[in-house]
């Protein structure tokens, strides 16, 4: 390796053995480090150079034999920690003697990356570098590879760790100083970027080394009181890398996360070694893992990196924010006193085992640092970019449970901050950045100073609002809905706020995310079962509230657009005037008219059902799961249906403990129903007597989608439970029949109740400039009545078919198939209900019933004709008769039918 490094310094490296054009006898090798080294180049600017025989950039690498022997080099100091791990530490570790020249070999190769003079920092200014004699293309520096810098590191940090004492000491007994090695990075990494020095890719292998100590558990442990120097350093990199250099950006952000899990383990582990009965016993909590100023500058940072521009940064900011939710609650149990009674405070720049948490003596609220990340992540559900907004799903959902452990177990429930704190200081960055804008800022007009504190007050308001809502898990779940409800459909929502939110239905689907994340986290973490505090919270109140993401508010919002798109449309209509004023304000009208758009409906079902399906159907047990069918059955037991006398009212719901549900939450509970039956398959025979009653009660629902949805339900169970399939078929066949004579006994009675009906005479009329006068009062409309008696069978006949057709559909994957009597009895139902198209009572009194009958029976000879010639060859015959028949139908239509009434029929027969 040392003559690997001479020949790199001498620029003796030819390039046979380089990556780029290359043909080294290793092929492989040299292939592995090409995919790094494309990584690297496609995640940002600084490691480009120009190729000087044809001008072209190309990837800067180095020797592949230098990477090679770097490997070889990482191979032999993980094998020796593992050998020193393996010994035992009742007495010590001493160092390995030949960690010092390893370390110092490693070092040389850095420098040599320094003074290489590849004009590599003119990427910070966005010029691209210029070719000159000096830099060669033969010559490669060998940190701008990112293969070759990720191997040092780790090097680096593994000569430390076999150099160093397994004890807490300052400095270790051979000499090797981390701390000292540390402020030397950290200086390397402060570098300007235009410097002779930072060049070479120095300052990113500075900050790789700064990833791999707090990487390194042992390190870390030693390292952990030095969290606020090196995130200042971070943040220094973050705001100083340039537009230019964003994967220095990202890496610095990396850094920082580095650092929260370093310290996070760090208190793990002390907390261990010193375990007391009086500390609270918290989840996804890890209290005093940091000081207050410390968790400032992260914040600071993490406010910087989610405004980035590019999509790695801020994708890495999010999963800053995902490590730093755990730590951002400070309470009365600390640890840091038992950190410093173990180990000596090596920084004396340190406030944690010196000044406390807070050195200005300011009462700082628990949860202020949390509440900004709260915030931000919320700002942030609807990145430009799926993985970001992903990101930060998982962000808020973690801080969604450091709340709800502050409200449970340690019983923070409010936030309210004290004028006297210094929070306000974190809004404002160092150049001025920031939500709001500092207190003592005054502007020359007294009103903008008013506005400006109103301004600040909304927004402070909002954020104290969030984290008290999220005390308990129930709590969480109705704001999150609550959020998801507000911020409005695909054409009305304005966005979350973000840099670079996109709006639109993102925010919808980023809120549902959460919901994912938080149920699996809490059932992972098994909170509901360790807590006495939330056994209160069951699978039915989560069913409830889960559903309440399609619940009234939502139905509100929808039949308000429906209905002003429709007055919208009358006024298109009736609109002739030429004017241009009224054509102006038609055009105004109609913009604002474009409030919610026809899928936000559908996309809010499949967004519940996600949550249902992924948040609490996949992750809990068999056992859980037949209770969620159980739970959901009970959902649709309260689905309202029309009396059987003919009326327009609505049977009271067995249950009046909660409303009853509306036609997307039926839908929602019917999809999730169909999917856990199909999962459980024998299984869900135990829920089937809570299934089959409400199935009964939604397959007569007024709305088309719960039918379908019932009918997929009685699908799955008749393939679930072979059993059953010729139980249902028989029973929706003896329905649909009785159903369809229902509808024409209604049609004979209107028919002979015609004549006995008499015009009502008007006794007196309105005229033109005369007071109403006396009229008769109009009795109630008998036709309105029937077509309500009329409705109930047709919904019923419609269901029924629609379960037919599902059950005939699915009979070759059903073991023992069909009987010919059964299929038979099908053919018979479907041509008396085709037959009702020549009926001319039915048509005189209600035609949309009589088309009604004629679709449901062609869907059932549809499906019926699913199952194979052989089965329906000797119904052939009837069927051609019954095609010739509704086409003379519509050929000779009747004069009670209008054009679109014969294209319902024809239609139904094409297809």
């Amino acid at each position: 390796l040392p003559s690997m490094i001479a020949k790199s310094s001498s620029g003796g490296l030819s390039r046979s053995n380089s990556f780029v054009g290359g043909s080294g006898s290793n092929n492989q090798s040299m292939h592995n480090v090409s995919v790094h080294s494309s990584q690297s180049a496609s995640s940002g600017g600084s490691d480009m150079v120009f190729n000087t025989s044809s001008g072209i950039p190309t990837l800067s690498v180095a020797s592949s034999e230098l990477f090679i022997r770097l490997m070889d080099l990482r191979n032999w100091l993980r094998k020796h920690n593992e050998s020193r791990d393996g010994e035992d530490s009742s007495e010590g570790q001493k160092g390995h003697p030949a960690a010092a020249s390893l370390l110092a070999v490693l070092v040389q190769l850095l420098t040599i990356s320094a003074s290489s003079k590849t004009s590599s920092s003119s990427s910070s200014s966005g010029a691209p570098p210029v070719p000159t004699e000096t830099a060669s293309s033969s010559s490669a520096t060998p940190m701008l590879s990112h293969a070759i810098r990720k191997t040092w590191a780790e090097c680096v940090v593994l000569c430390h760790s076999l150099g160093t004492t397994t004890t807490y000491s300052a400095t270790a007994t051979n000499g090797l100083d981390v701390y000292k090695f540390l402020r030397t990075m950290m200086d390397l990494a402060s570098l300007n970027p235009r410097s002779h020095k930072a060049s070479g890719g120095t300052r990113l292998a500075a900050l790789q080394v700064i990833c791999e100590f707090f990487t390194n558990d042992a390190i870390a442990a030693k390292l952990a009181p030095w969290a606020l120097e090196v995130l200042q350093i971070c943040h220094k990199g973050l705001k100083s890398s340039g537009s230019q250099e964003p994967y220095h950006r990202a890496l610095a952000v990396n850094a920082a996360t580095c650092i929260v899990k370093g310290s996070r383990r760090a208190r793990d582990n002390i907390m261990h070694n010193n375990k007391t009965a009086d500390q609270p016993c918290t989840t996804f909590l890890c209290l005093a893992a940091m000081e207050e100023k410390a968790l400032q500058e992260a914040v600071k940072l993490l406010k910087r990196a989610s405004e980035d521009a590019y999509a790695e940064v801020r994708g890495n900011a999010a999963k800053f924010a995902n490590a730093l939710a755990p730590v951002l609650v400070h309470h009365q149990h600390s640890t840091l006193m038992a950190m410093q009674e173990t180990q000596p405070n090596p920084n004396p720049n340190n406030t944690a085992a010196s000044g406390g948490a807070n050195s200005g003596g300011a009462v700082v609220s628990p949860l202020a640092n949390l509440e900004e990340v709260f915030h931000l992540a919320m700002k942030n559900l609807d990145d430009a970019l799926p993985g970001v907004a992903t990101n930060w799903a998982e962000a808020l959902a973690r801080c969604v449970c450091a709340a709800i452990d502050c409200g449970q177990t340690l019983g923070i429930s409010s936030i309210g901050i004290s004028s006297n704190t210094n929070t306000n200081k974190r809004d404002v960055d160092d150049d001025g950045a920031g939500d709001n804008p500092p207190p003592t800022t005054t502007t020359s007009s007294s009103s903008g100073t008013m506005m400006s504190k109103l301004k600040s007050y909304s927004k402070s308001s909002k954020r104290s609002h969030a984290a008290v809502a999220c005390s308990s898990l129930s709590a969480a779940i109705d704001f999150l809905i609550q959020c998801f409800i507000k911020t409005g459909g695909e054409l009305a929502s304005a966005g979350c706020g973000g840099s670079y939110s996109i709006a639109g239905r993102a925010p919808r689907v980023g809120y549902s995310m959460v919901l994912v994340y938080l149920l699996k986290l809490q059932q992972q973490s098994a909170i509901s079962n360790s807590n006495a505090s939330n056994h209160d919270f069951s699978t039915t109140n989560a069913v409830n509230s889960i559903l309440n993401m399609v619940g009234p508010e939502l139905d509100k919002q929808i039949k308000q657009t429906n209905k002003h798109r429709a007055s919208m449309d009358a006024a298109s209509t009736s609109t002739t005037s030429n004017d241009t004023s009224s054509s102006s304000s038609f055009r105004l009208s109609s913009t604002s008219s474009r409030h919610q758009s026809p899928s936000d409906a559908g996309i809010a079902r499949l967004l519940t059902n996600r949550v249902l399906r992924r948040g609490l159907g996949e992750e809990v047990s068999e056992q859980t799961q037949q209770s969620l069918v159980k739970d959901l059955a009970s959902v649709c037991l309260r689905a309202p249906m029309f009396s059987t006398d003919g009326g327009n009212t609505v049977n009271p719901p067995p249950s009046s403990a909660n409303p009853p549900p509306n036609g997307n939450q039926l839908q929602v509970a019917l999809i999730e129903i169909s999917h856990l039956v199909s999962i459980l398959g024998e299984a869900s025979a135990s829920t089937l007597d809570d299934v089959l009653p409400a199935l009964e009660r939604c397959i007569c629902h007024a709305d088309l989608g719960v039918r379908y949805e019932a009918a997929t339900v009685y699908a799955s169970i008749a393939l679930t439970n072979p059993v059953q399939h010729t139980l249902i078929l028989n029973s929706c066949i003896d329905s649909a029949t009785t159903h369809h004579q229902k509808v024409i006994q209604l049609a004979d009675e209107m028919a002979k109740a015609a004549p006995a009906d008499k015009p009502i005479k008007k006794e007196s009329t309105l005229s033109r400039f005369s007071r109403k006068r006396n009229t008769v009062p109009k009795p109630a409309d008998t036709n309105t009545i029937n077509s309500q008696r009329f409705l109930f069978h047709q919904f019923s006949l419609h269901g029924n078919a629609l379960v037919i057709a599902l059950l005939l559909h699915e009979v070759v994957n059903i073991e023992g198939g069909l009987s010919r009597n059964l299929l038979e009895s099908v053919f018979d139902l479907a041509e008396t209900l085709v037959q009702c198209h020549s009926n001319e009572t039915l048509a005189k009194n209600n035609p949309g019933a009589s088309c009604t009958c004629v679709r449901a029976g062609y869907c059932m000879i549809s499906a019926a004709l699913t199952i194979g010639p052989n089965a329906v060859s000797n119904h052939i015959a009837r069927l051609f008769q019954l095609w010739h028949t509704s086409a003379q139908s519509v050929v000779n239509s009747t004069k009670h039918f209008s054009a679109p009434h014969d294209l319902i029929c024809l239609e139904a027969l094409i297809s």
